[in-house]
């Protein structure tokens, strides 16, 4: 009986009983960062504790306000070799709030407790540059932006999206002429800026 040694001196049965051990396991995750606009991704490793190896099924719980979840959801990962690792892919709005939460993750298998942990999901703002915009010469008239921002005019300095291409548009009133550009564009053509830059208009 019990578990030590077992000693016999003269005819018997003996049964010696073997009791696999419960599979378990333990979750990790990586976290992500995400710029608005853009996309992301991480990994969830799920490590074989105890046991045979099973199937997990590995999910994503609630993202913040603007991100989405762009890749399957519900996992299975199954860590024969010790461990198994799942990737999840994620979307940030132009909108999303910018910041760091935390985000849940969640494990199941049949008849072991569910597991959870949790990753850091930052979300950082578009990059913006500064268009500084002036006015010079004896008339009067207004610039103006396409893309909107600048209607110069009252607003003569707008931020824009880093990459966005943006045109300036000059008028001038009706008792003046437009002379021309200078600064980063010269000329009487169009005025097309991408990076942070200061142009007068004549």
């Amino acid at each position: 009986s019990g578990t030590g040694t077992c000693i016999v001196s003269s005819a018997a049965s003996v049964t010696a009983a073997f009791n696999l051990i419960p599979f378990d396991y333990s979750l990790s995750a990586s976290g992500v960062t995400l710029q608005q606009g853009s996309t992301g991704s991480n990994t969830v490793t799920v490590t074989r504790t105890a046991g045979t190896a099973q199937p997990v099924t590995v999910s994503v719980g609630t993202l913040p306000a603007g991100v989405t979840l762009t890749s399957a959801n519900n996992q299975v990962c199954t860590p024969t070799a010790g461990s198994c690792s799942v990737s999840f892919s994620y979307s940030a709005s132009t909108s999303a709030t910018v910041g760091s939460t935390s985000v849940s993750v969640s494990g199941a298998s049949s008849g072991v407790a569910a597991k959870s942990t949790t990753f850091s999901l930052a979300v950082t703002a578009i990059p913006t540059y500064t268009l500084s915009v002036a006015k010079a010469g004896t008339g009067s008239g207004t610039v103006t932006s396409n893309p909107a921002g600048i209607s110069c005019g009252s607003t003569c300095s707008a931020s824009f999206n880093q990459g966005t291409n943006v045109t300036l548009a000059a008028s001038a009133n009706a008792d003046s002429t437009f002379a021309g550009w200078s600064g980063a564009c010269s000329g009487t053509g169009t005025c097309i800026v991408s990076s942070a830059a200061s142009v007068t208009a004549a």
